[in-house]
């Protein structure tokens, strides 16, 4: 038997390596790849019959689906994103998840759905969960990780004449934060810059925000010759977040690797997210600890602490224990079989 992995195409040069971390995920579990199969080309998949791990987010391109009959697939950790529902309409697909249930899923949103068609689904929760088979490191060091915090603010008058007088106060702080959030110091970003620490300097103290090491998810393509490259990279960060000593992030393909890992992280919920982001998350945001953000407003949801400083212990929660183990039992069966 072969055995395949989800790359991942690029859009206007850029991708999200979270999409790698959770084919990493999927690795684990491999006896070995001898196929890289694109997420968004599961149809034109032509070769010998190969056994595929389908975690992940579908489907930017609902034209090519359903995939190829040689693809074998296990559906756990599976997602259907608002902008391919249109996908359940399809009597092809509602047979195609029939021929393959129960489909483990990643959220609530996408059980339902499917329950609704008449397929047998369950939530399995995120099959990076397991990472910690392959990336969880006793030590821990004392880098704190902020990792795509969210960005957006009132620009109402009252704001923007209180984020010139942040610049002001604090010119030192703010730019030395800009060239962290972003890669060009103009004065847009400046103001940008100085809306993030007037905000965030209410929950977080300076020695987190000023020293913190700031990640992005969404990378350029040109930054990588290979395939090869890109996973290498995923490694790299799931290394640097095994080690930290806290991380911050709206990213859960960071959150969810972190608590498989044991590193204390803080999950930033972005209440005016759009429809396509926010119906990933029912059901996973039971595992975090929330720090919910409003327009640059923060207010801990399921934390008692009034200002997070360098030295405070944060707890994770071990909820998502039950759903590690249903994961790694699933993908050992599937690929034993």
């Amino acid at each position: 038997m072969k055995y395949a992995l989800l790359k991942y195409k690029s859009y206007a040069g850029i991708f999200n390596i979270g999409d790698y971390i959770q084919s990493l995920a999927a690795s684990q579990f491999l006896p070995t790849v001898d196929e890289l199969i694109c997420r968004e080309e599961l149809d034109t998949y032509k070769g010998d019959s190969i056994k595929l791990v389908m975690n992940g987010w579908f489907l930017h391109e609902i034209e090519h689906w359903p995939p190829s009959v040689n693809i074998i697939p296990l559906f756990v950790a599976f997602h259907i994103n608002f902008v391919a529902y249109d996908l359940l309409e399809s009597q092809s697909t509602i047979e195609y998840f029939r021929k393959h249930e129960p489909i483990g899923c990643r959220d609530y949103e996408t059980m339902e759905r499917l329950k609704k068609k008449g397929i047998n689904a369950y939530f399995s929760g995120c099959l990076t969960l397991t990472l910690a088979n392959s990336f969880k490191n006793n030590f821990k060091g004392n880098n704190v990780y902020i990792v795509d915090p969210p960005l957006e603010f009132s620009k109402s008058i009252r704001n923007v004449t209180l984020y010139f007088a942040t610049l002001l106060f604090n010119l030192k702080k703010v730019t030395r934060l800009v060239s962290k959030l972003y890669d060009k110091r103009t004065f847009e970003f400046a103001i940008k810059t100085a809306a993030y620490y007037y905000h965030y300097s209410e929950l977080f103290d300076d020695e987190i925000l000023l020293n913190a090491i700031y990640i992005k998810h969404n990378v350029s393509e040109n930054q990588f010759q290979s395939e090869k490259d890109k996973f290498k990279y995923a490694k790299n960060l799931l290394k640097l977040y095994s080690e930290a000593k806290l991380v911050i992030t709206s990213r859960i393909h960071c959150a969810l690797p972190c608590l498989a890992m044991e590193t204390p992280v803080l999950f930033l919920d972005n209440s005016n997210k759009v429809i396509s982001s926010a119906c990933r998350l029912h059901g996973l945001l039971e595992f975090f600890n929330i720090i919910n953000y409003n327009y640059g407003k923060l207010e801990p949801v399921n934390l008692k602490i009034k200002k997070i400083k360098h030295g405070i212990e944060i707890r994770n929660s071990d909820n998502f224990k039950k759903y590690k183990e249903l994961l790694i039992n699933k993908c050992t069966s599937f690929l034993s079989e």
